[in-house]
């Protein structure tokens, strides 16, 4: 199997010795994905203009805190502080009119007590408990919140590409996207072997090219991954950092989540990929005050090889030429990601320490 495989990318090398853009090859990527019909997007990728991105709050690298217990001074203190400095702030409490009367409108609100916190834990990365009122009803429900951060990684797994039972839809899905669209002639495809996929061709920097990429049409129904913590590759490569992106917006030309990850040569290895240490990016450039990625819709996957890494730096590890990366499966799993437990009470100075926030 390896030989016909050497065989097959021998062969596409090949082909591609001329630096001639293809302009058919430019049109043929854009219909695979739906493209031509938005002329705006075709004029941005003639002219190289930025379009203009929708300011979104920045959410401090998705760390979003939950607020549960009901010892107010306490609670509006510990909200206060996280707002201003720009954290993602959810409460649950049973009175949510008047935690909003107190607490505004910049919070997210969740009506329920803590025996139902286990659906209000999408991105939660701390837990903090405002007490300091009934200390016996207060340890009863920390005796709760521990158990129930003790059993919250053992969370299931969901497969999204299983790779191992190629399909005629598999192959529907996931196209080759290279730098043809910004006049670059690196060519790339992904083809269906016996029991994986195998991502290769070729990549070249001339005319100021330098990517290949394969990326899934937008996924439908969309992906709902917010009860996990991660994606996970199971991956052979030849020794290339490659790229993987994710995109919670079905538009064309949007924000991409990034993270990028090194190979073995011949080596199986397993990739982690943490929602928390997504790089939003835009066009190579990252994207400082974007959104937090959004596991609850899931629109499209990417794989890259690229000349660069973000915001113009080089990736070291890059050398243009035949390059081959095969898949096994993409899964999005629940980790070993515990959300921190932290208790306050009135006499807790607030702090980034007192409220488990690591000061990078």
């Amino acid at each position: 199997m390896l030989n016909s495989q050497n065989i097959v990318i021998k062969n596409i090398m090949a082909k591609q010795q001329s630096s001639k853009w293809d302009l058919s090859r430019f049109l043929e990527t854009l219909t695979y994905f739906e493209v031509i019909p938005f002329l705006g997007c075709l004029q941005r990728l003639f002219t190289g203009k930025e379009k203009e991105l929708t300011q979104q709050t920045n959410l401090n690298k998705m760390a979003v805190f939950l607020i549960v217990g009901s010892f107010e001074p306490v609670r509006q203190k510990v909200v206060t502080y996280l707002l201003e400095n720009n954290y993602y702030v959810r409460v649950l409490g049973e009175n949510i009119q008047q935690a909003k009367d107190i607490l505004g409108d910049q919070v997210e609100l969740v009506e329920g007590d803590i025996t139902g916190i286990e659906s209000v834990m999408d991105r939660v990365t701390t837990i903090i408990y405002c007490g300091g009122v009934n200390l016996e009803h207060e340890k009863t429900d920390l005796d709760y919140l521990e158990q129930f951060v003790e059993r919250y990684s053992s969370l299931d797994q969901q497969v999204i590409f299983d790779f191992t039972r190629p399909s005629d839809q598999l192959q529907e899905i996931w196209g080759a996207l290279d730098d043809v669209v910004m006049g670059g002639v690196s060519k790339s495809q992904i083809q269906l072997m016996s029991n994986h996929a195998l991502f290769f061709g070729n990549v070249s920097t001339d005319n100021s090219g330098g990517f290949a990429s394969v990326r899934t049409r937008n996924l439908n129904p969309v992906l709902d991954l917010s009860k996990y913590q991660l994606i996970e590759l199971q991956v052979k490569g030849d020794g290339n950092r490659y790229k993987f992106i994710i995109r919670d917006e079905d538009k064309w030309d949007s924000i991409g989540y990034c993270y990028s990850f090194e190979t073995l040569p011949d080596h199986w290895i397993t990739v982690s990929i943490p929602f928390n240490q997504l790089i939003p990016v835009f066009r190579a450039k990252t994207v400082p005050n974007a959104a937090a990625f959004n596991s609850s819709k899931v629109f499209s996957l990417q794989l890259m090889l690229s000349k660069f890494e973000y915001n113009g730096e080089l990736n070291l590890q890059f050398s243009p030429g035949s390059f081959r990366l095969e898949i096994q499966s993409i899964k999005a799993c629940g980790g070993e990601l515990k959300p921190q437990l932290i208790m306050v009470d009135s006499q807790t100075i607030i702090s980034p320490e007192t409220l488990g926030i690591t000061v990078k």
